[in-house]
């Protein structure tokens, strides 16, 4: 799978008003206001198209982190 960096911007393109430079693998996603249902269901398009990966909202949500939902997505991707 592909770097960090650009699964960042991937996040950030889901997120309104977001820029690449204020989140991390590491950021908190109940620290991000922009994080909504709408985001959930864009991130969750988003991932499916780049990656292949089929994540639900649900899947999502159940994330703490940025990095969680990149690891999801890598154990997904893997089988």
């Amino acid at each position: 799978m592909e770097n960090t960096n650009l699964f960042i911007e991937l996040v950030a393109d889901c997120l309104d008003d977001v820029t690449v430079k204020e989140i991390t693998l590491e950021t908190n996603l109940n620290e991000i206001e922009q994080f909504d249902s709408l985001s959930t269901m864009s991130m969750s398009a988003a991932i499916n198209i780049k990656y292949g990966v089929n994540l639900s909202g649900l899947d999502i949500n159940e994330c703490k982190t940025i990095g969680e939902i990149y690891a999801l997505i890598q154990g997904k991707a893997s089988k």
